[in-house]
Order: structure tokens, then sequence, then C-alpha cells
């Protein structure tokens, strides 16, 4: 094949690989952190199965198959998860015309129910640093995610109540000051600090925490506490579950700033059924 048509075969975008490749440099680096990294970890085993396969020749059997001999099979999910949102793209780009992640059924999946018991928490609290231990009451308090707890700066510290702008949906929250809140926060910003820093959680350099440091602290303080099988999304769970006790779905999805009840109701863990007996 001639140079030039090599070349413009590759402009064009006829393979699973073109499109990973422009998916990964173009679309990527706008989603959140934390799908940053899991995609790129499915992009690298996605290129391995279908990359040399033309877009227009991969088929909904060929996604089925995949899933079925997937030994890993939630995390064969998120890979078809992460392909069909690579060939949503490339249908947008005119590259083909069908997705065929779209007509594949994925692996069941069993619902987290994990839910940190009071002894657990007063565990961490006493494992954990000042820092981290502000954290966790934080998120029992609010309900956010790892990165958009992490990134809270100062200036989201509002005369209305804490900003929080949600990285994955961009949603914008307010969250009102209540006594424990503001106990809370102020006792994340009486911590030693770094001059200059904007950040209310940061590195002894003052600086954001990246995802893979957070999460080695996080471990280090589950060993040191003695709590197994538990993992800081189920902090999250955690106080959706408790606003909905205290204040029904409604609150419980204004808690995990959710844009759908469908989203929250994913959260709850079915309670105690209390029961009268016939006569």
């Amino acid at each position: 094949m001639p140079r030039y048509q090599r070349e413009q075969r590759t402009i064009v975008g006829t393979t699973v690989n073109d499109a990973l490749s422009r998916y990964d440099r173009e679309v990527l680096p706008g989603k959140a952190a934390e799908t940053q990294r899991h995609y790129r970890s499915y992009i690298g085993r996605l290129r391995e199965t279908f990359g040399d396969c033309h877009l227009s020749s991969v088929r909904p059997s060929h996604i089925a198959q995949y899933l079925d001999r997937r030994s890993a099979k939630i995390a064969g999910n998120g890979e078809i998860a992460c392909l069909s949102s690579v060939f949503k793209c490339a249908i947008r780009w005119g590259w083909c015309d069908e997705n065929p992640c779209r007509g594949a059924a994925r692996n069941p999946e069993r619902r987290r129910v994990r839910l940190p018991s009071d002894a657990e928490l007063a565990a961490i609290r006493v494992a954990a640093s000042e820092q981290l231990r502000c954290i966790v009451d934080l998120v029992l308090l609010i309900g956010l995610r790892k990165g958009d707890m992490l990134k809270i700066r100062l200036p989201d510290l509002t005369p209305q109540g804490l900003r929080v702008e949600v990285q994955k949906t961009g949603a914008v929250a307010v969250f009102e000051w209540s006594e424990a809140l503001r106990e809370v926060i102020d006792r994340a910003r009486s911590l030693r600090r770094r001059v200059g820093t904007l950040y209310l959680f940061a590195t002894r350099r003052g600086q954001r925490y990246a995802t893979n440091g957070f999460d080695s602290i996080w471990r280090r303080t589950l060993k040191r506490a003695g709590v197994e099988g538990l993992t800081f999304h189920d902090l999250r769970r955690w106080a959706i579950n408790q606003a909905q006790r205290q204040g029904g779905l409604d609150y419980a999805q204004a808690i995990g700033v959710h844009q759908s009840r469908q989203s929250t109701e994913g959260y709850l863990v079915p309670g105690e059924i209390v029961v009268r007996p016939l006569k």
C-alpha cells in the first residue's frame, strides 16, 4: 500500500485502534480523574482484543462473546462501557454508523451493600490522622465522592455554605451551613498547612492529593484500624442511606447530588421489614 494511502487510512480512522487513540487523546482528558484512570486501563485491554478490527466489522455477538469469556465479569462491564463510549464518538466523527455495544447485555452485577458499622467508624477515626479524620467526618455529613472531596478549595467556603461542583455530572450544590458542618470545616482549616495553598485538604507540600496517594493513606488507616473490606465510597453510601432514613428519598437524592432517583436508589441498602403477623 502506498505511503499516502496508509496515512489517509489513519486520518480517516477505520480500526478500533484508531478510535481508541483519538478518544484517549481528545475525549478522555475532559472526564473526571477517576474515570480517566479506569478508562485508560480498559483501553489497554480493549486494544488487545479489538484493536485491529475494522469498526464496521464489530458486531453485538462479538461484544457478548467478550463479556462471556472475560473472567473478571464486573471489569468486563466497565471495558464494554468504555468501548460503547468510543463507538458513540466514532459515529459522531463519521467513522462508523452503528454502536455494537448497545445490543449486548452486560454481565449481572450484585449491588454493593457494605455499610460501615459504628464500631468500624470509631476505629477508623482513632487510627486516622487529624486531616483524614476531618475528611471522614465531612463525607459522613454530606456524602461527597472522593474526587469532589479532595478538590475542595477555600474559596468554595461561601457565606451560604460549602459550594461543590460535581466532577462526574457538572452539577453544582451548596451545602448550607449547620453547626456540625461548621465544626468540621473549622477543624480542617485549623490544621497546620502550607502558606499559600488553596485546598482545604492538602499534602505536606500544599498540593491536592492524587487519587493513588490518597488511596494508599486510606488502606494504611484501615489496616491500623483492623477494618477489612471497606472502601472510601462506602462512606458515601452510608451518608446517602442516613439521609434516606431521616428525610426520605428526595433528601437522599439531594445529599447524593444525583440527577435521577434511579441513581440514588442504587445506593440504598434494604433494612429490616417489620411485619405484623396475621390474626
